[in-house]
């Protein structure tokens, strides 16, 4: 079995200026260069990090899921923040804050 903590989590959003104020709190950070919107990856607190913007929906959120693996392969938790439904039909604009979405449903 893998231990989960070693490999990235990830944030996902629509927008960069959804992530960017967190990210600016994380060390070693890079631009990721993998054709999405915005993509940077990094550390907090020892735990390597990666957030990707790129762009509105389900559809979108889930290309750009696709599209960071070709740079991690697994991802220790995967976050939907920002503008809500990105990884959940269920999920409203600004609705339930903080809510992991499931990494298998991507």
């Amino acid at each position: 079995m893998r231990d989960l903590a070693n490999f990235p989590r990830l944030f996902v959003c629509s927008d960069r200026r959804e992530v960017e104020p967190w990210v600016a709190r994380w060390e070693n950070v890079r631009e990721l260069s993998v054709p999405v919107n915005w993509a940077r990856a990094g550390t907090w607190r020892g735990r390597p990090m990666i957030a990707l913007a790129n762009g509105l929906g389900a559809q979108r959120a889930v290309a750009g899921i696709h599209t960071v693996r070709t740079v991690a392969e697994y991802f220790s938790e995967i976050w939907s923040i920002g503008t809500g439904g990105a990884l959940d039909p269920g999920l409203s604009v600004a609705g339930r804050p903080g809510r992991t979405a499931p990494a298998l449903s991507a």
